[in-house]
């Protein structure tokens, strides 16, 4: 754990709770002492307040060769858990991206797409205990929605989130599209269906591609079909651009104009034998394949 701790920056910590203010007021249990206490917690699996104090006392004099000058209460650790801005913890990971960002990968390896694109995804976090009655709304099958949702991005380059978002489990992922840190010319590729032509329209005239499941009962209009390479092992069965229709905000018609391919997949062949992609139109046939 101590080796873990010391690739944190002592500085990077110092320089971000004066930047945040996370440090006023404290007298013993600081930003630093806090964040490898919960460092602790979970390299540990330890999720209960009382063990993870009870934990840190057994440890004696190891304490000093991590770095914990001072192990705090329950009520402690609490208090700072609620009280503590949590975007202290968010600029903290975000520096130590931007200080490890020049060893994360092989930047001479000319990976072009892959240095621009971004998966998009999401986990929800349960926080359900035996002894607490589940919190959220009911859906409608009647299982309980109760929980954070943690939307990410992450860099394929280099495997990494770039951006991260919590709401409510209850929070549909199509919310987090607003809130994607995306500049020309990246690509964003979502795994699930999501139908926000409004934003895809927005994506489009800023020169952001994108790549989407299509829902099975969306609508479109065929406008051109392209040719395919007569190969048995070429995996795309349909190329093909589609207009779709959509509404904006104020109720007003619009068109947008996407790609649209149909791909095979020999992985998941006995699940659905063909999943369909909607994306940005692009000059390049190839270029998204």
């Amino acid at each position: 754990m101590g080796q873990v701790l010391k690739l944190i920056p002592v500085s990077l910590i110092q320089k971000t709770a004066k930047k945040t203010g996370s440090d006023f007021a404290v007298k013993k249990f600081d930003t630093k002492n806090h964040l490898y206490t919960m460092c602790y917690a979970v390299l540990g699996d330890i999720t209960g307040l009382r063990h993870i104090s009870d934990g840190l006392v057994a440890m004696g004099g190891s304490l000093s060769q991590i770095g914990i000058s001072y192990v705090p209460p329950k009520s402690t650790l609490s208090d700072s858990n609620k009280n503590r801005p949590s975007n202290v913890f968010a600029q903290l990971y975000e520096g130590l991206y931007e200080y490890y960002y020049p060893f994360l990968s092989d930047r001479a390896v000319p990976e072009p797409l892959l240095a621009k694109a971004y998966a998009i995804d999401s986990t929800t976090m349960s926080l359900f205990k035996a002894i607490l009655k589940a919190s959220g709304r009911k859906s409608k099958d009647g299982t309980s929605v109760g929980g954070i949702k943690s939307h990410i991005q992450i860099s394929l380059i280099d495997e990494l989130p770039r951006n991260v978002k919590h709401t409510s489990a209850a929070t549909h992922d199509h919310t987090f599209l607003k809130d994607l840190e995306l500049n020309a010319h990246d690509i964003a590729i979502f795994d699930k269906a999501y139908v926000d032509y409004q934003q895809y329209a927005l994506w489009s005239r800023e020169n952001i591609y994108f790549v989407t499941r299509e829902k099975d009962n969306a609508k479109s209009t065929l406008i051109l079909e392209r040719d395919l390479p007569n190969d048995k092992d070429f995996e795309i069965l349909l190329d093909e651009e589609v207009m779709k229709r959509y509404k904006d905000a104020n109720k007003q018609d619009h068109q947008l104009l996407l790609r649209r391919t149909v791909v095979w997949s020999e992985k998941h062949q006995d699940i659905p034998k063909e999943f369909r992609f909607a994306n940005k139109q692009t000059l390049n046939p190839t270029v998204l394949y």
